[in-house]
């Protein structure tokens, strides 16, 4: 098994790409290479041509949004994981969310540098 995770951050936000970014740099149990993407779209097309082992999926997005992303995301990688954000009450969006299979339904303020490396480890454990 390889300590190696490609991790896809979709968002349009360059402050909140930034962060997951330095956060991802951060991590000392694997070695992350991050793709960014800041469209549906942009995520779409580079799965086309990149492997990657986790999707962090931003809900409101310009173009197609988070679930529409991922419904067409599902259609191609049944059993990645995918991870759903969202800066507003994810109540809201959970839903809709689960029911296009998120992986999960998190806060952008749920991930911190420790939560990023547990997922990664759990990634690598299973």
């Amino acid at each position: 098994m390889t300590n190696s995770v490609t991790l896809l951050v979709v968002d349009d936000d360059d402050v909140a790409r930034f962060s997951y970014a330095r956060m991802a740099r951060k991590i000392r149990t694997s070695e992350v290479t991050l793709l960014e993407a800041e469209t549906g779209q942009d995520a779409l097309d580079i799965l086309t041509s990149h492997p990657v082992d986790i999707v962090i999926l931003d809900y409101s997005l310009p173009g197609i949004d988070g679930i529409e992303t991922l419904r067409r995301l599902r259609r191609a990688y049944p059993t990645m994981p995918v991870y759903i954000l969202s800066g507003m009450d994810i109540g809201k969006i959970d839903g809709p969310a689960r029911e296009a299979q998120a992986t999960a339904v998190l806060s952008k303020e749920d991930i911190r540098p420790d939560f990023l490396e547990r997922l990664i480890s759990s990634l690598l454990t299973s």
